[in-house]
């Protein structure tokens, strides 16, 4: 990763083009909508197709209107395609730039928020091509590119195998639960919980260790604006504890 540190700032609009193909409806090609989560299915099934444009392999479709969304995909699927004409398409000089490099680029939060402030400036809130061309990208060479995106798909390969992992464990472990029920009689659980009030009394810990709870039953930073407040108040959750709010 550290290779990146070196890698010049270029302007995208010099790496990309746009693509302005229209649909001849001469030949049927798969139909296309596009959302921050990529590809998708076409909403309007009998829509007019003859102002369609025209998408290949490894073109960037995006909907210049949601940009603020991330609403833009990479077509890394279909040899041909088309969608709908309020979308703008643009192709990448693969000899310079990497398809799935730019991806990881523009599928970030801050390339999202970069188009929602371009957008601002216009008069229909558009973040078209033409705008997003003076947006300057890190440009590594082509084989630190190709580096970088193998590690990431690594990286996204074990997560989906570890997601999947995690499913199949909670689905067998809530068939455990629904044995043991029928198996072993109900007890009060207050008969083997007891309640822990121990008070940070001497303000041993700041604001650094202050955690919060939150509805997915995660155990994370607090949200609250803790500056210069005084702690004693807050309970102390030690390890292996249970917290609740």
């Amino acid at each position: 990763m550290d290779k990146t540190v070196n890698a010049k700032w270029v302007r995208l609009g010099d790496y990309i083009e746009q693509r302005r193909e229209k649909y001849n409806r001469k030949e049927s090609f798969p139909i296309r909508g596009v959302s921050k989560d990529g590809l998708i299915d076409p909403k309007q099934k009998d829509a007019d197709l003859s102002m369609y444009n025209v998408f290949y392999m490894d073109d960037f479709i995006f909907n210049p209107a949601r940009m603020e969304v991330n609403s833009i995909a990479l077509n890394d699927s279909i040899e041909k395609g088309i969608c709908s004409s309020l979308y703008e398409i643009f192709s990448v000089n693969k000899e310079y730039l990497l398809p799935e490099f730019l991806n990881l680029f523009v599928k970030r939060d801050e390339f999202a928020r970069q188009c929602a402030y371009i957008g601002w400036g216009s008069a229909r809130e558009y973040c078209r091509v033409s705008n997003i061309s003076d947006i300057e990208i890190p440009l590594p060479p082509i084989e630190v590119q190709k580096e970088l995106v193998d590690a990431y798909n690594g990286i996204k390969a074990i997560a989906e195998q570890n997601e999947a992992l995690c499913q199949r464990l909670s689905v067998a472990c809530h068939a455990y639960i629904v044995d043991c029920k029928s198996k072993f009689k109900e007890v009060v659980l207050g008969d083997y919980i007891e309640q822990c009030t121990e008070k940070n009394k001497e303000n041993t810990f700041t604001s650094i260790h202050a955690r919060g709870v939150y509805c997915d039953g995660t155990f994370g930073d607090t949200r609250a604006n803790l500056s210069g407040s005084n702690l004693t108040s807050y309970k102390v959750v030690k390890k292996i504890r249970f917290c609740l709010f």
